[in-house]
């Protein structure tokens, strides 16, 4: 420091600036309160959407714009509170340098705001172009022509660069509103809600970016400090905005929001009351300040309301629901008890049906006339049809109530899927349908499930193919999957085939392919979902796949290989009837 500069501070009565912005030279009532008491709290709300959306542009553009005001705030400060001019003047240089910076973030943040897209790299280049004078030129004498040492206010004088970044302000003001109009008009902002929310954000950046660059430049013009320190005051509206937005409008996915901005805004504006210097200025400052926290509090409120309805309502669903599904497992129980009882009471009738019915066919109630044969062949097989239809509704009913019995033990579904193929090749035949047994691997394939229920699945699967194609051939084929210690039996047949959609539910209860109909008239829908459950009760697994109707389709079960050195079971299960789908 010169002598000079020592006896200019002398003579003015600079008094020294402690933390570079805390001083008895600022004069100014309203100074801290303002900067202070407008930045922070916009500061917070973008620190705030920034944590917790790290990823979002958006937030990290809210977060650039008002880490630039903090800069802005703090070159501010320093200026006014340092006693040296060589500070201060390195500090209006950054401040007038940094302020468009403040613009170009708030304009690309409307953008990104507004049409939820990132701009292109070219636009990029064409919209930061006007902040290039402000930050090659700033060190030179356009910036700042010197400092004024006719007074003791501690004032720069500023060059015609000064102006051109308050030019560069208004040129970014009119672009956030010429696009949120664009927006508006050509309806590519859709929904009341979310017209609703750019009509309020554009308001409240533009308030806060006008009262910004206004109270600056009529600062300039007039040289009436006091003026300039008011600028800020449209931070606080646009923090408002921006709070109600996020808690009413949802624009950032911010959980908590509410009660963290709330109790945050509090605190600061209670901590900037502390930075009134004059007791003149406290009915001014309550004012403000009691404004502000109308505007924060209300929405906060609004929004506090809704949510203590919300779950007073969550809560009165949640406890009809619960009583609606106990209701329900009450009606599933007397549902499966009643079928299981009428299954049990309808096969005795059944029985003597059938045993009548061969009775005279036989000749035991005397001569039959040959007329009659064909009617009790349909009698016959309508009481067969209906009797696995019982048994279908009886597996679904143990299944369901978890009364399902599992025999498990080790055995060959090679040799199973062969004696299958053929005890049933002579009912496929009858239907003019060729069926093949083929192994793909020499091994024996044992497995370990229940032979009964591997038997019945696999007759299920058969007897589905063969029904369901009118001509052609249906192949089995055993072979194991190494990598997943398993042995499976495809049943792949040249049928009607299945859709898409079909193969999506093709295992649930009462599902039947769209197209079944026109190969088979009868099935209950239950039996590949009968087959699913005890595949996957035995730890097993079927599958479906088709190439579409009327390409065939493929069905495949799926059983664990047993543990090696396991001892096969030295008798096999009964055979049981074909079952139909």
């Amino acid at each position: 420091m010169t002598p000079h500069v020592s006896q200019l501070i002398d003579a003015c009565g600079w008094l020294p600036s402690q933390f570079l912005v805390v001083s008895g030279n600022i004069y100014t009532p309203l100074l801290y309160y303002t900067y202070l008491g407008c930045a922070l709290p916009a500061l917070f709300i973008a620190i705030f959407v920034f944590v917790y959306q790290r990823n979002s542009l958006a937030s990290r553009l809210l977060l650039a714009m008002n880490v630039t005001l903090g800069l802005w705030v703090f070159g501010s400060l320093v200026l006014w509170a340092s006693e040296y001019p060589g500070v201060v003047m390195f500090a209006w240089t950054m401040v007038n340098m940094v302020e468009p910076f403040v613009y170009f973030f708030a304009f690309y943040f409307a953008y990104v705001f507004i049409f939820k897209q990132d701009l292109s790299t070219e636009e990029k280049l064409l919209y930061t172009a006007p902040l290039l004078p402000t930050v090659i030129l700033a060190p030179t004498p356009l910036m700042l022509i010197g400092f004024d040492l006719t007074s003791c206010d501690r004032n720069a004088i500023e060059g015609i660069l000064s102006i051109y970044g308050y030019a560069a302000e208004i040129l970014y003001v009119l672009l956030i509103l010429g696009f949120s109009f664009f927006a508006l008009q050509a309806k590519i902002v859709v929904g009341a809600a979310e017209r609703r929310s750019v009509v309020l954000f554009t308001i409240g950046i533009t308030a806060f970016l006008t009262a910004f660059s206004f109270g600056n430049i009529i600062e300039l013009v007039t040289d009436n400090t006091f003026i300039g320190q008011y600028g800020l005051l449209g931070a606080p509206l646009f923090s408002a905005l921006l709070a109600y937005l996020i808690v009413n409008y949802k624009v950032f996915d911010v959980k908590l929001f509410s009660i963290h901005a709330f109790m945050t805004a509090l605190w600061l504006l209670i901590f900037s009351l502390l930075f009134i210097n004059s007791i003149d200025n406290a009915r001014i400052v309550v004012l403000v300040t009691l404004g502000i926290f109308s505007i924060i509090v209300l929405p906060l409120t609004r929004s506090v309301e809704r949510e203590i309805i919300g779950r007073q309502q969550n809560a009165t669903l949640a406890s009809d629901l619960q009583k609606a599904n106990e209701r329900l497992l009450d009606l599933d129980r007397s549902k499966s008890e009643f079928v299981s009882i009428a299954s049990h009471q309808l096969r005795t009738p059944l029985t003597a049906i059938r045993g009548f019915a061969e009775l005279i066919r036989d000749g035991s109630y005397g001569p039959v006339p040959a007329k009659f044969f064909e009617p009790l062949g349909h009698i016959d097989t309508s009481v067969q049809n209906m009797a696995m239809s019982i048994n279908d509704f009886l597996n679904v009913s143990r299944i369901e109530s978890g009364t399902m019995q599992y025999e498990m033990s080790v055995f060959s579904l090679k040799e199973l899927a062969k004696v299958i193929t053929d005890e049933l090749r002579q009912y496929a035949e009858k239907r003019n349908i060729a069926l093949i047994f083929e192994a793909a691997s020499d091994d024996e394939l044992m497995v370990y499930a229940d032979e009964g229920k591997a038997r019945q699945i696999l007759q299920n699967l058969i007897d589905n193919s063969i029904k369901y194609t009118p001509q052609g051939k249906v192949t089995l084929t055993a072979s194991a999957s190494g990598a997943q210690h398993t042995a499976l039996v495809s049943i792949v047949d040249t049928g009607i085939g299945m859709s898409q959609k079909t193969l999506g539910i093709i295992f649930d209860k009462f599902v039947r392919a769209s197209n079944a109909n026109t190969a088979n008239m009868y099935g209950t829908g239950l039996g590949l979902y009968i087959a699913k459950e005890m595949a996957e009760a035995m730890k097993g697994h079927v599958s479906a796949s088709s190439w579409g109707e009327g390409h065939g389709s493929t069905f495949t079960l799926e059983l664990p290989l047993a543990p090696q050195g396991a001892v096969p079971a030295t008798t096999g299960a009964a055979p049981v009837a074909p079952k139909t789908a």
